[in-house]
């Protein structure tokens, strides 16, 4: 069984997951997504969007894409992702950073999304919101506590205000690395989702073919591309969830140390994610019994086993002491 260990990417950087978007991308210009504005005035993203106190949803991974399309951009869009497989994987807060744990190490921050992942433990991304001066919101530090990137250039996650059409650039230098892309708002419409059925969102594509979808109402995120994964935000799942409930993909022990022992469902490739949703690890199982997956590089922390192939993909939850 081969296994390949990669470095760290920064936030929302990575590979393409919708295949079409690097067309998509190369092909926008700010006249033509000016055009579809004339038959409805597309929402422009605001600080005033944002929630007041404390706001919580669920949060997701999408383990499958089903037989959703790509996101199109444009005006008055209608996207339907509603076969995409959906794996409830904790809850989304976005906070006030007063009086979370880490707040007095990141003093200047404003917000945090506070990600609790149950028996996988808290993580806490900080954020500083300028709506006088820089005009945005920014991340000053992800992965906090389990393994703290810091920004000395804060990762810019949203230009505020954000009009139909118009773009940003995102540089950023820290921990897990630098570099710089830009993003554009690129498309308005509605979301259809196993979770509920969303108006007014913003569909914001980078130069690399990412994705970030936006609710408007709060202004939250919707999905995030990470190098991979798709995490999605969204209310409780009580129906509508495609999610395979059946054979499920095993690990022990939990937690591990320098191996993890694995009982996949299917000769398939598999990879392993930190809570960024950056690709740490990845292989292939070439055999139906148990498999023994070395994890002693891993740096301690929790971490996601996907398991790929035909129909949903399967995961299972693991923490590396």
């Amino acid at each position: 069984m081969e296994v390949n260990y990669r470095g760290s990417h920064a936030l929302l950087t990575g590979p393409l997951v919708f295949p079409n978007l690097d067309r998509m991308t190369r092909t926008l210009t700010l006249p033509a997504l000016l055009a579809a504005t004339l038959a409805h005035a597309q929402p422009t993203l605001t600080g005033a969007l944002l929630p007041t106190g404390t706001y919580t949803d669920r949060l997701y991974a999408v383990t499958s894409q089903g037989q959703s399309e790509d996101p199109t951009p444009g005006a008055n869009q209608t996207w339907d992702l509603s076969t995409a497989t959906l794996l409830d994987i904790g809850t989304f807060t976005h906070q006030p950073a007063a009086g979370t744990p880490y707040a007095s190490t990141y003093a200047q921050a404003d917000l945090v999304w506070h990600m609790d992942l149950g028996a996988l433990g808290d993580n806490y991304t900080y954020l500083d919101l300028d709506l006088t001066l820089t005009m945005g919101m920014d991340m000053l530090a992800t992965d906090v506590p389990q393994a703290p990137n810091v920004y000395t250039d804060p990762l810019r996650v949203l230009a505020l205000p954000l009009n139909f059409g118009f773009s940003f650039i995102n540089s950023w230098a820290g921990t897990a690395g630098s570099g710089s892309v830009n993003w554009t708002y690129a498309g308005s419409g509605t979301a259809i989702t196993p979770v509920g059925t969303f108006t007014e969102v913003a569909l914001l594509v980078n130069t690399t073919g990412e994705i970030a979808m936006w609710r408007t109402d709060p202004l939250v995120p919707l999905l995030l591309v990470r190098d991979g994964v798709i995490l999605a935000v969204g209310p409780p799942a009580n129906v509508g969830v495609n999610e395979t409930r059946d054979v499920r993909l095993a690990v022990h022990p939990v937690p591990c140390k320098d191996r993890l022992v694995v009982q996949p469902t299917a000769l398939a490739p598999w990879r392993m994610l930190d809570l960024q949703g950056r690709t740490v690890a990845e292989g292939r199982f070439t055999s139906p019994t148990s498999t023994v997956v070395d994890t002693e590089a891993l740096l301690p922390g929790a971490y996601l086993l996907v398991q790929e192939g035909e129909g949903a993909a399967q995961v299972a939850r693991f923490i590396k002491e």
